[in-house]
């Protein structure tokens, strides 16, 4: 099929960058920065990146929680702020993207190349390709068809001219539209682009590698946490994609503090032993690659101990949940009033958490004698 350029986005977009980098370097060189203008780029920047990664991707492309009407409304706004088209069209050609993941009907295809995937893609029309099939359920959403509707004149109103009238109120308009529009629609469309781009090329494939994805946590760091990406692939439904609470993802944490005030609820979290089972089995498939010259017995006796200690860690792992439910509840529990029954509890889970922790070490030491790749390192394991 002939690709056909879609002018206006690609007119927008060589624009957009022409003035932000240029038109913005004009400006500062003669006028200085004030800080209304940092605090423009700022504020905006937060706001529509915020709305694009928790609101377009995380809510209305996956449906990884539900949210109230009001924070909705806000995600629609300040998600058309980001210049991005429609959530409409957005969450479909990302459904597309993770159900024909590295093919042709891939829209942003890292197969093509990373430029293509980065922002090549958006330069060609896709009217034609765009089967809205896939995002139905948002066609049943009044809200997302009111955006749909009137997507470009919020994005011009709220992405633009609101920032112009701030800078205005300290007789900066041009700063105000240069810092807070043009500078800042251009970073939140290249951390978009770099979750199609780079999270497909740098990183690990921690959890899977059935596809092309990566987990980087310097990505994550310029992506509201959208960094990783191979744990967002393999548990796409999951409204983390930084997992562990150490993992830099502000988009979770927002989520997960919205359902402080009501604003979120039904956060769908992967379970634990799903996600240790798909990080493991990763981590025997990595082996493999490593020693793939071990002879075929030898081999044979390291996948059998390997089993071994897989097995013993995740059952020290199901028997640690599940110790620490009953502990919740007993915590909870008005048939408990004693606390000597309590710390009894929590003296279990302790030796269940310290058992636990033992299996992680040993599985540990077992691939680092393996991926050393020295012959008597591996014979001399149990096996």
């Amino acid at each position: 099929m002939k690709k056909i350029i879609d002018w206006p986005t690609t007119l927008f977009l060589i624009i957009s960058h022409f003035i932000g980098i240029v038109g913005t370097g004009i400006y500062v060189y003669f006028n200085g920065v004030h800080p209304i203008e940092i605090f423009n780029f700022v504020l905006f920047y937060a706001l529509t990146g915020i709305s694009i990664t928790a609101g377009y991707h995380r809510y209305f492309a996956h449906r990884s929680y539900e949210c109230h009407f009001l924070l909705r409304l806000f995600y629609l706004i300040f998600g058309a702020c980001a210049y991005e088209n429609s959530v409409l069209r957005w969450a479909c050609d990302h459904r597309m993207h993770h159900k024909h993941v590295d093919t042709d009907l891939d829209p942003y295809n890292i197969k093509k190349g990373g430029w293509y995937a980065h922002i090549g893609w958006i330069f060609f029309n896709r009217s034609e390709q765009r089967n809205l099939e896939h995002v139905k359920d948002l066609e049943k959403d009044p809200l997302v068809l009111w955006q749909g509707k009137y997507y470009l004149l919020i994005a011009i109103m709220v992405g633009s001219v609101l920032p112009f009238l701030i800078g205005l109120s300290v007789g900066r308009p041009w700063g105000g539209i240069l810092w807070g529009g043009f500078f800042r629609v251009m970073f939140v469309h290249h951390t978009t682009f770099f979750i199609n781009s780079l999270a497909h090329m740098i990183g690990r494939q921690t959890y899977t590698d059935q596809d092309s994805s990566r987990d980087s946590w310097w990505l994550a760091f310029l992506t509201y946490g959208e960094g990783y990406h191979n744990y967002h692939h393999k548990f796409q439904a999951d409204y983390r994609n930084g997992v562990h609470w150490y993992q830099w993802d502000p988009s979770k944490w927002m989520i997960a503090l919205g359902s402080w005030f009501n604003l979120t609820n039904r956060l769908n979290r992967t379970p634990s032993q799903k996600i240790l089972s798909a990080k493991l089995e990763m981590e025997m498939l990595c082996l493999c690659k490593k020693v793939h010259w071990v002879p075929s017995e030898l081999w044979e006796r390291i996948q059998s101990h390997l089993e071994i200690v897989r097995h013993e860690l995740e059952s020290a792992h199901a028997r640690w949940l599940e110790l620490k439910s009953r502990y919740e509840k007993a915590k909870r529990s008005r048939m408990i009033q004693s606390g000597r029954v309590l710390l009894r509890w929590k003296h279990r889970l302790k030796i269940q958490e310290r058992k636990f922790e033992v299996a992680k070490e040993r599985w540990k030491n077992v691939l680092l004698v393996c991926g050393h790749g020295r012959l008597e390192g591996i014979r001399s394991l149990e096996i």
